[in-house]
């Protein structure tokens, strides 16, 4: 009986470790480059992260004496007054995954859950027609609702 013996290992045609860190490098310029459209993987749209932290640090939180809300049903008509007094439904963080119009982005910022309608108006500079109407579209897409002061 002869012994079997095991095949020669043979050499690649390059050099492991370099081939190694070639592919690494390339890998982290792929990660670092904008994400393609065609992907599968979904993308977070872009935040301009100093100014919402600017703007959450200007707003006082908003008193609330109980933990409870009485909702207004999905299918009834939004009418707003100057005195209701409209707060978010979403975290601002959240806010972005949303198409907001330039107006629309303004207003949410000023939004602290205390302020009314018309005070809303008086800080945005613009008519209460405009903002009543901008909260109605806020109000269908379930990002404001509307409370009483307290």
């Amino acid at each position: 009986m002869t012994a079997r013996r095991e095949p020669a290992t043979i050499r690649p045609p390059f050099d492991p470790a370099i081939e190694a860190r070639r592919v690494e490098a390339h890998s982290q310029t792929v990660l670092r480059a904008s994400p393609r459209r065609d992907s599968q993987m979904p993308t977070t749209p872009g935040i301009a992260l100093e100014e919402c932290l600017a703007a959450l640090r200007a707003t006082e939180p908003a008193h609330i004496e109980s933990a409870f809300r009485i909702a207004r049903a999905p299918s009834a008509p939004v009418l707003v007054s100057s005195a209701d007094v409209p707060y978010l439904l979403l975290s601002r963080a959240d806010l972005a995954w949303f198409d907001l119009s330039d107006d629309a982005s303004r207003l949410v910022l000023r939004i602290d859950g205390v302020s009314d309608v018309e005070e809303l108006a008086g800080a945005l500079g613009s008519s209460l027609d405009t903002v009543c109407s901008l909260l109605e579209e806020l109000t269908e897409q379930e990002i404001v609702a509307f409370g009483e002061r307290g």
